[in-house]
């Protein structure tokens, strides 16, 4: 959207501030780089399909079936307790699998020290690495497991898992973001849904897919943007402007209203409003929410 309108500005005058602060959502913030640490998960999954065993145990030697003899074991010995603590561990390892049915890898796996955690429970230092690792992770993920759905496939099982986990989530009434604030549940959702995570890196965190999402979880209105201007006619503002309208017909008196962030949205002033068409005041404005841009309802 075009916006290129001058106008006069008049001290004084009738002024209408409405704000509504948009809360960037966990993903769209800094993207960091870094190692992936490659840990092993266990979780509880609200997905129908429950994680496979991985591996086979190993047989052990006869060389362990024996009683104990107090002697100083050889490296064989050792090697083959080793091995079958390995094959013993692997039996508790769960298989997990992207939506087109590729196991996923245990380095794209919720490090275990994560599992079951919140990030608001999380201090500055632990917060920075849990987003390195998650950003990290969901690069890999949408560069090389996306079954690129379209996105009105995906979106309302989304928000239908998303539904899900803010029911479960220990989190529930505060700021939402994606996987209801529980780090493991946020690598459950990347797995499920690559696309809508492209979308949410391609869109940045004031993209409008948060501002869908947050009305489609009942968390906004989705008329937040909607004003009624002196003359009667509906507008909606666009997030990222604050709008200034002037009336010559009442003096130049204006009205001013924002739905954004007041100290970063731009300033765009309209004169002699009265005068713009229905058709240039729509095209002016911002979404209307109660139609979904991704799905086309």
């Amino acid at each position: 959207m075009k916006l290129a309108f001058t106008s006069k500005w008049v001290i004084g005058g009738a002024c209408l501030l409405v704000v509504l602060i948009v809360v960037g959502s966990y993903f769209g913030s800094h993207w960091y780089y870094g190692d992936i640490e490659p840990v092993p998960e266990e979780l509880l999954r609200y997905t129908p399909s429950p994680p496979v065993s991985r591996g086979v145990s190993k047989e052990r030697s006869a060389k362990n079936d024996g009683p104990a003899t107090g002697s100083v074991s050889d490296s064989s010995d050792v090697a083959v307790r080793v091995d079958d603590e390995i094959g013993d561990f692997s039996e508790d390892i769960p298989v997990y699998y992207f939506p087109d049915g590729t196991p996923v890898p245990e380095h794209l796996l919720c490090p275990e020290k994560w599992v079951g955690a919140y990030i608001s429970s999380l201090d500055k230092t632990e917060y920075a690495e849990a987003e390195q690792h998650i950003q990290a992770v969901a690069r890999e993920i949408v560069a090389n497991y996306n079954p690129n759905r379209p996105l009105a496939e995906v979106w309302y099982s989304f928000i239908e898992a998303e539904q899900q986990l803010w029911a479960q989530s220990e989190d529930a009434g505060k700021i939402q973001s994606v996987g209801s604030n529980r780090i493991d549940w946020m690598y459950e959702q990347i797995r499920n849904f690559p696309e809508i995570f492209k979308l949410i890196s391609e869109e940045g965190p004031s993209g409008m897919w948060s501002r869908v999402y947050r009305v489609e979880m009942g968390d906004m209105d989705p008329d937040w943007n909607l004003e009624i201007l002196p003359d009667g006619r509906k507008f909606r503002a666009e997030y990222g402007y604050r709008y200034r309208f002037t009336s010559v017909a009442s003096n130049y008196n204006y009205v001013e209203f924002c739905s954004s962030d007041l100290d970063t949205a731009e300033l765009v002033v309209v004169d002699n409003y009265e005068q713009l068409s229905n058709v240039e005041l729509e095209r002016l404005g911002g979404w209307n929410y109660n139609f979904n841009p991704y799905t086309g309802e």
